[in-house]
């Protein structure tokens, strides 16, 4: 693993970022920062890499499993990429330290820095997929602005993608379409890439709920595809269920 950017560094990046995105910079910094538990956790819980690892064994054996007796290059597995296959807790870090919240003002010169490090088990289940047979084909809500951005960061940490499909912007109003089922029937009839056939796709895996075909915070039925052909990998920072009401 590479070694990552000096903490100062980093700070200054956001710091400057904030001061450019905002009206007036903060009178007074916050006090002591605040590291949210679910980013305590994901940054320090053994229990972290453990299930990354668990996750994606079960994950390789399945899909074992489903591609035997196909042809390869004829099916796929579709992934998203961060909290998936790339790691950003040092960006969750960085906001809480500088008391700032998730934009895409400080988000995209992060992701250009193209730091984002491979999680726990994802190389070796993108090299089990590729031996097998299959591709692996990453749809992720990233922008367009850091898409090539994105695909140099999988290969600098030897994650081996055949396709890195964005967000699009809606033509009208310029706002990322964030609804992947779209991208997901591309992959499906071979019209997400030239040069990328029409492919079955065996599994899907993400750490959204949002990741997985027709699913949503509101629909997260039938759960008996996970398991099987969804394999969901745990995000306790940020997600889709965050506005969901406390019982």
């Amino acid at each position: 693993m590479r070694p990552r950017l000096p903490t100062l560094l980093i700070t200054l990046l956001l710091t400057l970022t904030a001061c450019a995105t905002q009206p007036a910079p903060l009178t007074t910094p916050p006090a002591a920062a605040t590291i949210p538990t679910g980013l305590h956790w994901y940054l320090t819980a053994a229990e972290k890499p453990a299930l990354y690892e668990q996750i994606y064994r079960m994950a390789g054996d399945r899909v074992q499993q489903l591609a035997a007796g196909r042809a390869a290059g004829s099916w796929a597995v579709i992934a998203d990429a961060d909290e998936t296959l790339l790691d950003n807790a040092e960006y969750q870090l960085m906001l809480a330290r500088s008391g700032q919240k998730y934009s895409e003002a400080s988000w995209q010169p992060w992701a250009r820095l193209r730091h984002s490090v491979a999680t726990p088990g994802s190389r070796g289940f993108v090299e089990r997929v590729l031996a097998a047979g299959g591709l692996i084909v990453v749809v992720t809500n990233r922008a367009e602005a850091i898409c090539e951005d994105t695909r140099a960061n999988l290969r600098s940490e030897n994650l081996r993608i055949a396709a890195v499909l964005c967000a699009p912007q809606d033509p009208a109003t310029g706002k990322m379409l964030q609804d992947k089922n779209p991208r997901f029937e591309a992959v499906q009839n071979g019209t997400a890439v030239a040069g990328l056939p029409a492919l079955q796709v065996l599994a899907w895996v993400g750490d959204n709920i949002k990741d997985f075909p027709g699913r949503s915070q509101q629909n997260s039925e039938p759960l008996a595809e996970f398991g099987d052909r969804f394999f969901i990998l745990p995000n306790p920072m940020y997600g889709s269920w965050e506005p969901n009401p406390v019982p």
